[in-house]
């Protein structure tokens, strides 16, 4: 460990950024750490939803509270704008994202006669990263909005190369083009609703990860090239994507899926969404009793190479940034730590 700082309850997942560590508690708290230090460099109240991962673009760090994304200067920690969907209920899932001036994110909600004519339950926006100001919505769902199947609720929103990558809670994944939000191509999985984990893209594929199974779409059409195992988002470096199981962890060649190797991780709890840096992975444990781990992998053979134990039952998803890693604890301490990369000194 190089250093830890103490929230309130939950410390959510942690982003870096130009030497910074942004981080959101649920004790109702959003800090900027220097990433070397720990030290707090300005700390904002702020109502977060449960899960949501900062989205640093430029000087403007975004976050999605209780049911509005909020902007705020990196420097300063001055607020920029919020932006609050209109209607009854809105409610905006905790994954968001940004293409440098545009960020996108996700609404699901009941319009009113009163606050919009329109009547959806469903959409995405795309908002300008330096004021807030619309640049354009659409509704991602069915035709009939009183037919529960053809809604498409969003849970998590990722854009890359001039697409926004929407999956939804009715085990589908949308595509949109990020220039105006017309929809390249939908992929539907399943028939029943199913949580849908946030979609990876990587060069010519996104990964979708539904009900245990990874999907391995084509990123430019959605045809399906092959399927995995896997209970959360890949990690995916090069030609090798990462899958994690309950206790197992997988590298698979990101073309056809081959097993390249398979290291079985003795845990009471689960495995989660790992992270890969410097042909290292990453891979947190949770889900249990006692106390979690980040564990440390050769990516290249499989090669168990240690692990840290945190004061925590449960641990986000780590963050690889030059020589450390940082990673957030969902229990017990709360405590957001900073860990030497394997490999950067003795100690690790």
């Amino acid at each position: 460990m190089q250093w830890s700082f103490s929230t309130n309850v939950r410390a959510y997942q942690p982003t870096v950024a130009d030497g910074v560590v942004y981080v959101g508690e649920q004790g109702g708290a959003f800090h900027a750490l220097d990433a070397a230090s720990g030290e707090v460099l300005w700390s904002r109240p702020a109502t977060l939803r449960f899960g949501t991962a900062p989205v640093v673009s430029n000087r403007t760090v975004t976050l999605v509270g209780d049911d509005s994304v909020v902007a705020y200067d990196t420097a300063t920690g001055d607020e920029r704008w919020t932006v609050t969907p209109p209607g009854a209920r809105a409610s905006v899932p905790p994954t968001h994202d940004s293409d440098g001036e545009t960020v996108f994110f996700g609404a699901s909600q009941r319009p009113t006669p009163q606050t919009d004519p329109d009547p959806v339950y469903d959409r995405v926006y795309a908002v300008d990263r330096q004021t807030g100001d619309e640049v354009w919505n659409v509704s991602i769902g069915g035709d009939d909005v009183d037919d529960y199947d053809d809604w498409a609720v969003p849970e998590a929103v990722v854009a890359d190369a001039g697409r926004v990558f929407v999956s939804t809670e009715q085990s589908e994944l949308v595509v949109l083009d990020a220039e105006d939000g017309s929809v390249l191509w939908r992929r539907r999985f399943s028939s029943t609703t199913s949580h849908a984990e946030r979609p990876v893209v990587a060069g010519e594929r996104v990964f979708q990860v539904l009900d245990g199974v990874g999907y391995v779409l084509d990123v430019e059409t959605g045809t399906e090239e092959w399927q995995a195992l896997g209970e959360y988002p890949p990690a995916v470096a090069g030609d090798t994507s990462y899958w994690v199981g309950h206790s197992t962890v997988v590298a698979r060649d990101v073309a056809d899926g081959a097993v390249r190797w398979r290291l079985q991780i003795p845990t009471e709890g689960c495995l989660r969404t790992p992270a890969v840096g410097d042909d290292v992975l990453y891979v947190p444990t949770g889900c249990g009793s006692t106390k979690a781990n980040v564990h440390a992998i050769d990516a290249t053979d499989g090669c168990w190479l240690g692990s840290f134990e945190l004061e925590s039952s449960n641990a986000t998803t780590p963050v690889v940034s030059d020589d450390s890693v940082f990673v957030g604890g969902l229990n017990g301490a709360a405590n957001v730590w900073s860990l030497s990369a394997a490999g950067a000194d003795d100690s690790s």
